[in-house]
């Protein structure tokens, strides 16, 4: 992320949250902050602790282990488990440790636990699915890729899942991996009259904990 992108992020969090004094952050602010020549106080460290969806002692502290990354899982990613936010509380979200990928080393990422069957060929419950965010970035959206899909309803309750996007007669749909006949029905992303169909994320790798 760009000090520009941090910054924009801190700025939404900050009128989310009425923070007055943050809600003019500029890039200029965030330089100074990871240079040294701005004080980083807790505030800031639990602020950008949320923006990059880390804890905010690792905002700075030395990496845990030499070749690792890690990765906080935020939230479930369940297919028909519709709700007005999937985020869990944080006494709930735990980490996960990752190979330090070079190729991944610019991208901020996050982690989702899987549950139920709507992926159930591909990642059974249980499964961690690395994710980094979307950034509007040239190739982020390919297909034949794996994505966190955000679906929202007109009553703004939304499904939270992991879906492949494949292309068939010059449309882009999303595809479930799923045994269960209740996950089968694929979804055109340009069109869901009762519901907004979003990319969020970009699947990046898989963690598998053993039962």
């Amino acid at each position: 992320m760009t000090a520009d992108m941090v910054a924009e992020r801190v700025r939404e969090l900050a009128e989310q949250r009425g923070d007055t004094e943050r809600i003019k952050t500029h890039e200029v602010t965030i330089n100074r902050l990871s240079s040294g020549a701005s004080r980083l106080d807790q505030a800031w460290m639990e602020l950008l602790g949320e923006v990059f969806q880390v804890p905010p002692a690792e905002i700075i502290s030395p990496p845990p282990a030499e070749g690792l990354r890690r990765v906080h899982v935020t939230g479930a990613l369940q297919a028909g488990a519709w709700s007005e936010s999937h985020e869990w509380p944080l006494e709930d979200r735990y980490d996960v440790m990752v190979p330090d990928d070079p190729g991944l080393r610019a991208m901020s990422l996050y982690a989702g636990e899987i549950r139920g069957n709507s992926m159930n060929l591909r990642y059974p419950p249980g499964s961690i699915i690395i994710l980094s965010p979307l950034m509007q970035h040239p190739g982020e959206i390919a297909e034949g890729r794996r994505y966190h899909v955000r679906m929202t309803h007109a009553d703004g309750l939304t499904e939270e899942t992991v879906k492949t996007l494949v292309r068939r007669d010059d449309r882009f749909w999303l595809k479930p991996e799923s045994d269960d006949p209740e996950h089968q029905q694929w979804i055109a992303l340009d069109s869901k009259p009762d519901a907004k169909v979003e990319l969020i994320g970009r699947v990046r790798g898989v963690y598998y904990r053993e039962p």
